[in-house]
């Protein structure tokens, strides 16, 4: 119980927090009690809980009691307080009132302005949407003028990127659906795109035709270029002679070439900024090919435009659409060189050009197959005018000179820019093709100056500076024990070492001409050198040496034989000039003419006919030869005719022949003197009766002829062949057997010596010369026919001196003689002998 009280004061007392009357008259205070009165069930004191709540109410309520009773002032204290409260709550409300009245009047006011202020919020609203549709519709309109601007000032991809973001505005419908520009502007953004295409293909072609207008000029500063590089080259290699084989364009050069920066285009103020614009354009809208196709028609048409005046009299019925025909062939050439000149640069222009704006466009416009299949076709047309205007216009050397420069810049600036040259270099041969029957002309009338001073006469020099200047130019070495004293005279007539000059410089000229610019085919430009060579010497110079060695006088015959021997040694001279000067650049070279076969076959001629001429000469004499056969007296000197015919033999060879080669004057001599003693053996043997004397002049007058044969034998140098080692007293030695026979006039003599004294003189014509001979005995005969019966082929003889001492000098000679026939030695030149 004492707990349950302890509950309740605890209760009674506030719980320790708040006052009783607050506890008593809150739910905590049953919440507090509940738990008691629980337990007071629980535990079935319930009884005990009243008796003690109401100790605890009596106990309280005597507490209370006594709180009021001290407590009375207090109350007093607070009812003046709680009147000063109502007075002052009475005033507070009036005030409360007055408020409440202000806040009900200020309300008003507030709802009157939030009121205005939503109409100006809408107001707000729909002045900041006008304002965005204006800005809106301000930039639309903007980006369309700066669009328009762009394609008036040909920034045409500028244009397309703002096309591009006036496209990409936000169009809403519901903003502008009262705007019918705005729409009008959006629905035109198509036809503006192809505007920008069609003006930027515009624009090109513009350019295109301003480029053409141009492309004269472009191909001149290109000439002028590669002008004043080739300067600059002549320019090191003057310098550097070392160098003077290499030519521009080569390796070498272009190492050494100052690379500074040329745009043709910059010097005619065009740009690419057309072509690059249009580029963009297309690669952006993703349509390359249409501009490529554009671009490719027009250039075309520029290209067919520009070579029209290769086909300017064609009759337009072979044209069509601007295209010729891919046969027709041009009708005429340029009237004169500059027109040619002014043609050449515009195409050097065009060419250039369109592998300039190929290669800085990466072959985007042009590709590689398109620039070489234009260029082929240019070339191919190009070739054939080319070579009409040199066949018809080009007529002299001044004019070839003109015609090649042009065309080796020309050949030059493209194989700067790498284009293929095998088909535009054949203008190049055609041109030194040219070249070379020009200067045949030339030379041929050249030669006609020559051949009027020549007099086929060996040439005199009076002064040393000619003299040596002759040696140089003619190869000629004269012998080591020449007298160095003036006059001298020249085995060759003037029309030798004349020659030589001339074709010295015409090989000169050929080196000349080719030396600055011929790169290529120096092969074949030398195969073309030694074909005009051979021309000039075959149709010009042997030609007319054939004319003089058709001659019937024999001086000028042995006189233009002596020059065909020079002629002929000298082809070798020829072709190691060709070789040398061709070397450097060339180390295979071979230059064979083919001329010299004919100056040989000419030599020969010439050789045949002198010969001839002199055995006719020869045997006209020997028509005035009359010896008595049955003369009793001995001459003390040789006949007259002999001497003519000696005095006459001397004088051609001392004289007429004195300068011919030594190889044909010994064959002369040969012939001459074999033809003498043929011509003597014959008539001879054509007598039936000889008497001793005449036996003794005859042989008195052919030891006359010996002797001159031995005095002009000595002039004659001796030449290192077995033919040299034959004396030419050998063409007497059947003669002279023959001789020595009929002085002996006898078999047994024959017979003794027919092995040693007579090797030439069968058995059978010893019978029919001694039987020739005057008063010769029976017995003699008797043994002459025994020599039909003699054995020819005897083992073992005596051989004894003929007892006649006579005879010493003839068997000297033949101790000094070869056992060969005279007429076989010389059978090749058709002697008439007859062994009768």
């Amino acid at each position: 119980m004492s707990t349950i009280r302890n509950a309740l004061e605890k209760l009674s007392d506030g719980g320790g927090s708040g006052t009783a009357h607050d506890i008593l008259n809150t739910d905590a205070y049953i919440d507090q009690l509940i738990p008691i009165i629980k337990k007071s069930l629980k535990e079935n004191k319930l009884d005990e809980l009243l008796n003690e709540l109401e100790e605890t109410a009596l106990t309280k309520e005597g507490a209370v009691e006594d709180l009021s009773f001290h407590s009375g002032n207090d109350i007093l204290k607070s009812i003046e307080s709680f009147n000063k409260i109502k007075v002052n709550s009475s005033k507070l409300s009036e005030q409360i009132l007055l408020i409440y009245k202000e806040m009900e009047k200020t309300g008003f006011d507030l709802k009157t302005k939030k009121s205005i202020l939503i109409n100006y919020k809408k107001i707000n609203n729909k002045i900041n949407e006008t304002m965005y549709i204006l800005q809106s519709c301000l930039q639309i309109l903007e980006l369309t003028n700066k669009v328009i601007d762009a394609i008036s000032k040909k920034n045409f991809y500028n244009a397309l990127k703002l096309l591009d973001d006036l496209s990409n505005i936000n169009f809403n419908e519901e903003y502008f659906e009262n705007f019918e520009f705005t729409k009008k502007i959006f629905n035109s953004i198509p036809f503006l795109q192809s505007m920008i295409k069609d003006e930027s293909i515009n624009y090109i072609k513009r350019w295109l035709t301003n480029l053409e207008k141009n492309l004269k000029t472009i191909g001149e500063s290109l000439f002028s270029n590669m002008l004043e590089i080739n300067n600059n080259w002549i320019n090191i290699v003057k310098e550097n002679p070392d160098l003077k084989d290499f030519k521009v364009n080569s390796a070498i050069e272009l190492s050494l070439r100052d690379h500074a920066t040329f745009e043709p285009f910059g010097l005619v103020n065009i740009d690419l900024k057309p072509i690059y614009d249009g580029l963009l354009v297309f690669e952006t809208l993703n349509e390359e090919e249409i501009l490529r196709e554009n671009f490719s028609k027009e250039w075309l048409n520029k290209r067919d435009r520009l070579i029209s005046d290769l086909f300017k009299n064609e009759p337009k019925l072979q044209q069509k659409n601007g295209y010729h025909r891919k046969n027709s062939l041009p009708t005429s050439t340029f009237e004169n060189f500059d027109e040619l000149s002014s043609f050449i640069s515009s195409i050097l222009g065009f060419l250039i050009s369109d592998q300039i704006i190929s290669r800085k466009t990466n072959y985007k416009l042009r590709t590689t197959v398109n620039l070489n299949d234009l260029y082929q076709s240019l070339m191919s047309k190009l070739n054939l005018s080319l070579n009409n205007f040199l066949s018809h216009k080009v007529e002299t050397l001044n004019d070839l000179d003109q015609f090649k420069d042009l065309m080796a810049l020309f050949i030059q600036v493209l194989d700067n820019y790498n284009y293929n040259l095998d088909n535009i270099n054949k203008i190049l041969i055609a041109c030194y093709k040219k070249f070379t029957k020009l200067r045949f002309e030339q030379f041929n009338k050249d030669f006609q100056e020559i051949i009027a001073e020549d007099d086929s006469m060996p040439m005199i020099i009076n002064q040393a500076a000619l003299y040596k200047r002759i040696l140089t130019v003619s190869w000629y070495k004269p012998s080591k024990d020449t007298d160095e004293s003036f006059p001298k005279t020249l085995p060759f007539s003037s029309l030798y070492p004349m020659t030589c000059i001339q074709i010295r410089q015409f090989i000169n000229d050929h080196f000349k001409f080719i030396h600055n610019y011929y790169m290529y085919n120096l092969n074949d430009l030398n195969n073309i050198l030694a074909d005009s060579l051979d021309n000039i010497l075959i149709q010009i110079v042997i030609k007319y040496l054939k004319m003089k060695t058709d001659s019937t006088i024999k001086e000028e015959i042995s006189q233009n034989l002596i020059n065909l021997e020079f002629f002929s040694n000298s082809i070798s001279q020829f072709e190691k000039l060709i070789s040398l000067q061709s070397a450097p650049s060339n180390s295979l070279t071979t230059i064979t003419l083919k001329s010299y076969e004919k100056f040989i076959e000419l030599r020969k001629k010439a050789e045949s006919k002198l010969f001839e001429m002199v055995d006719s000469k020869i045997e006209g004499l020997i028509d005035f030869a009359n010896w008595d056969w049955q003369t009793k007296e001995l001459n003390t000197e040789p006949n007259i005719f002999i001497k003519d015919i000696g005095e006459f033999l001397e004088m051609m060879f001392n004289t007429n022949f004195n300068n011919l080669p030594t190889s044909i004057k010994r064959l002369l001599l040969f012939r001459s003197f074999d033809l003498l003693a043929d011509q003597f053996l014959k008539l001879l043997k054509e007598n039936n009766t000889i008497t001793k004397e005449a036996i003794s002049n005859f042989d008195l007058d052919t030891s006359y002829l010996e002797s001159i044969v031995n005095t002009l034998n000595g002039g004659t140098r001796q030449l290192d062949t077995p033919t040299s080692a034959i004396s030419l007293n050998s063409t007497f030695i059947e003669l002279n057997q023959t001789v020595l026979l009929l002085k002996n006039s006898s078999a047994d003599y024959y017979n003794q010596y027919k092995n040693t004294l007579f090797t030439r003189i069968k058995p059978d014509v010893a019978l029919s010369l001694i039987s020739k001979m005057e008063n010769h005995d029976s017995e003699q005969k008797e043994r002459s026919m025994d020599l039909n019966n003699h054995s020819d082929q005897e083992m073992g003889f005596n051989v004894h001196q003929p007892p006649n001492s006579a005879n010493d000098d003839h068997n000297g000679d033949n101790n000094s003689i070869y056992s060969m026939s005279t007429t076989s030695k010389f059978g090749r030149f058709k002697f008439r002998r007859d062994n009768s």
